[in-house]
């Protein structure tokens, strides 16, 4: 039999528990050209807290992105979202900070980097495709990135690292490089990576 104090108990925990269900709903921000709530990847990042997930339908964006909290921005195929660089200088998305970010089905275009990490931040990367930079992914500082099934093209050099101290796991990638480009460069050259030209 319930005695108040457990069924007080027990109302409290299915509350808060009830309360973190419709907490975790709240963290989805979507994107689109049009009849979203964001219009651009900068305004949801600006809104995201850490843990959210950004859902980016269909269509064109041009903006840069510098993160400076985990979060995950997943496109609806990276045949269907494409992010193009405002800028010719810098990196299309840089990662600061200690976040932890996940990048699914995007295309990245232009700039001068496709992904740069910085200071302790971590990259999972997926299903992307990196089009036309000088670097598609520049480690730097003690970053981390895992590159899963991503396609980089018209690159000069897939991944670029100032320095050995720095962990970079590949798996299935493409490289389709830009003439003599290279797969790997700087101190990346000595790592055994999961790519294939």
């Amino acid at each position: 039999m319930l005695t108040e104090a457990r069924a007080i108990a027990l109302l409290m925990l299915f509350t808060v528990v009830a309360g973190f269900s419709v907490h975790r709903e709240a963290l989805t921000l979507t994107v689109c050209t049009q009849d979203c709530e964001y219009r651009t990847l900068n305004e949801a990042i600006a809104a995201a807290p850490n843990g959210a997930l950004i859902l980016l339908k269909a269509g064109n964006y041009q903006e840069n992105l510098v993160i400076e909290k985990s979060i995950t921005i997943r496109g609806q195929g990276s045949d269907k979202v494409f992010i193009k660089s405002a800028a010719t200088r810098g990196a299309l998305i840089q990662v600061r900070g200690e976040s932890k970010v996940h990048l699914e089905n995007l295309t990245l275009i232009g700039g001068l980097i496709g992904i740069e990490l910085r200071d302790q931040s971590h990259a999972v990367v997926r299903h992307t495709r990196l089009v036309n930079h000088v670097r598609g992914v520049a480690i730097v500082s003690d970053a981390q990135a895992t590159l899963e099934r991503n396609e980089f093209r018209g690159v000069a050099c897939a991944i670029w690292s100032e320095h050995t101290n720095f962990s970079l796991h590949g798996r299935s990638n493409l490289i389709i490089p830009q003439n003599q480009g290279k797969e790997v460069c700087g101190a990346a050259e000595r790592l055994p990576l999961g790519f294939k030209s």
